[in-house]
């Protein structure tokens, strides 16, 4: 997998995502960007068993996301096959550090397995692995066109075309991901509820109304996964080798 962001230049990135790009951060702030930035960089120096991976989750994860981390249609839980290490990561690593409040993963965090790097890699690698959901949860399909206008003009810079992510840059991948979660990460993220989006980011989610969310998070969870997207040459993989 390629993992391109060490040292400064990652303590640099996770700040921004974090606190949005300010320039001056407090004290605690920096502190927390470091210790976000210090767990990602000590799994990322390891090889990955995603045979072990598969059992953790099994053992973990897979009574809220699913068996084949599909998720949850309704969108308490969302999907996380075929999602970017790198996303995955340091999303684990903001729960535990207690810079995402996502209460039923505190009490799951808690136990030692994950506070262990190499399980952590193990984990991520294999989701990343997986194929992406096919058939995510959907909205009503009444606004798509207006919803993938404001996606390719507002989102795909980041989050690509085709809504396959970045990982070197640790932005998420939103094809196969359900229309209900979308809708309402998007709604948190856009009113400062939910943190780990740039101020640039935040902004253009601001100026879209809560229809026109509906609409984009509608049309990202209909978006075909990269093979059918890109049928010739196809750029893209599962988990951004």
């Amino acid at each position: 997998m390629r993992m391109s962001l060490h040292g400064p230049a990652l303590r640099a990135l996770i700040a921004t995502a974090l606190f949005g790009g300010a320039l001056l951060l407090s004290q605690s702030q920096a502190l927390a960007a470091d210790a976000v930035a210090d767990r990602v960089e000590r799994v990322l120096r390891l090889r990955a068993d995603t045979t072990h991976g598969r059992t953790l989750f099994s053992q973990y994860c897979a009574t809220c996301h699913g068996a084949t981390a599909l998720g949850d249609p309704a969108g308490n839980y969302p999907s996380l096959a075929g999602q970017r290490p790198n996303y995955l990561l340091k999303q684990v690593a903001d729960v535990l550090e207690n810079d995402r409040s996502v209460p039923e993963m505190h009490q799951l965090m808690g136990r030692w397995q994950f506070e262990d790097p190499q399980s952590l890699r193990d984990v991520v690698s294999w989701l990343a692995d997986l194929t992406p959901n096919a058939k995510p949860g959907v909205g009503s399909g009444k606004q798509i066109a207006e919803g993938t206008r404001i996606y390719q003009a507002d989102c795909a810079g980041c989050h690509g075309r085709f809504g396959e992510g970045d990982n070197p840059s640790y932005v998420p991948a939103l094809r196969g991901q359900h229309y209900s979660y979308l809708k309402r990460q998007m709604a948190a993220l856009a009113t400062g509820h939910r943190t780990g989006m740039d101020g640039e980011g935040r902004q253009r989610l601001g100026r879209i109304s809560l229809n026109q969310l509906d609409a984009v998070a509608d049309s990202i969870s209909r978006m075909p996964s990269e093979r059918d997207a890109v049928p010739d040459g196809n750029p893209f993989v599962p988990g951004g080798r």
